[in-house]
């Protein structure tokens, strides 16, 4: 299995030169785990948000970190989520990137 890497290559362009907040930084340490679970075939296309959350992974509750590392993954382009309406409450679907799985499927 591969590293999981964001950093200045996959990250977006950084214009200051102050190291990253401990606000960011827990924001790529749930995007490192989250990538992990997509290469893995944890987190499958078509996944809700909801399920991701509730599985309880380790290091990724509550679940705004793990909306939060969507939304980094999703900078990256690994993946993203899209709000599909229904009859009560609308569902978050994570769609992934078709290279982003590493060929777990």
């Amino acid at each position: 299995m591969t590293s999981v890497v964001l950093d200045a290559s996959t990250a977006p362009h950084r214009t200051d030169a102050s190291p990253p907040s401990a606000h960011a930084k827990a924001h790529d340490d749930a995007a490192r785990l989250l990538a992990t679970k997509i290469e893995s075939g944890a987190i499958a296309d078509g996944l809700t948000v909801r399920d991701i959350y509730r599985a309880g992974w380790g290091g990724l509750t509550p679940a705004r970190r793990v909306r939060d590392g969507l939304a980094k993954l999703e900078e990256l382009g690994w993946l993203r989520v899209v709000v599909r309406p229904t009859d009560g409450r609308s569902s978050e679907i994570v769609q992934l990137h078709p290279e982003s799985t590493g060929g777990a499927q």
